[in-house]
């Protein structure tokens, strides 16, 4: 399946998003009837997306990711609902502007239901009671210039094995690993410099988009022998 991300609706937060996983160096596709949502970077598909038809003309059946952003919460729940159909395996991620309306969302597919008056609503209470954890996100969400991102380790991953403090991430890349996910899904938050990875994790690190990608080229198998090469001259 393809690592790119499809946004679908005519939502006035596409833009803004679309912008965000740009900056993550990831492909960017917008399915919109509003050609006022085109973003520099991202392929534009001018298209209905409610209209299963048309939806089915479109990268969705290919894409690993899909977030829906729509005016109007049937409209989301419209385009959940088919593009589940067309793609059984793809992640959704969908906009709600109405709280009650998540559990119909999930029901229809959505993998998680975002509602941005909730999300905005603890940043601003955040402000007011911890001005320093406010500064923290603000650097995460608005100036990119810190990103939190996910590793899934793979079976053939050179870091399949290997502890922590062996790796050396943060003296290497200057990423933090905040916690791993394991395949049971219980979650180890600050794991120590002792924990092993192991296949089927996903680690949960912070850092620069430099460092991120630094970070994610070592997962890979080939950095195991790169290193090995390395260690042997």
């Amino acid at each position: 399946m393809a690592d790119g991300i499809m946004i679908c609706g005519d939502g006035p937060l596409i833009p803004r998003v679309a912008s965000y996983v740009l900056a993550s160096h990831r492909a960017v596709t917008i399915v919109s009837k509003d050609a006022g949502l085109r973003v520099e970077g991202a392929d534009f598909i001018e298209s209905d997306p409610t209209d299963a038809g048309e939806l089915a003309k479109t990268p969705v059946g290919k894409v690993s990711d899909l977030i829906v952003i729509c005016r109007e919460d049937w409209d989301a729940a419209v385009v959940v609902m088919n593009s589940r159909k067309l793609n059984p395996e793809v992640t959704i991620i969908a906009n709600v502007n109405r709280e009650n309306s998540a559990e119909k969302l999930y029901s229809l597919g959505a993998s998680r239901v975002v509602f941005p008056l909730s999300v905005s609503g603890n940043l601003i209470a955040s402000a007011a009671t911890s001005p320093v954890l406010a500064e923290f996100m603000d650097r995460i969400i608005l100036t990119q210039d810190i990103e939190i991102g996910h590793l899934e380790i793979e079976e053939k991953s050179g870091m399949v094995g290997r502890q922590l403090e062996e790796l050396e991430i943060r003296q290497r890349t200057g990423c933090w690993i905040l916690g791993i996910l394991k395949p049971d899904e219980t979650f180890v938050p600050n794991p120590g410099p002792q924990a092993t990875i192991e296949a089927g994790q996903t680690l949960i690190c912070l850092g620069t988009s430099e460092g991120l990608r630094d970070f994610f080229e070592s997962a890979k198998p080939s950095y195991r022998q790169k290193r090995e090469g390395e260690e042997s001259i």
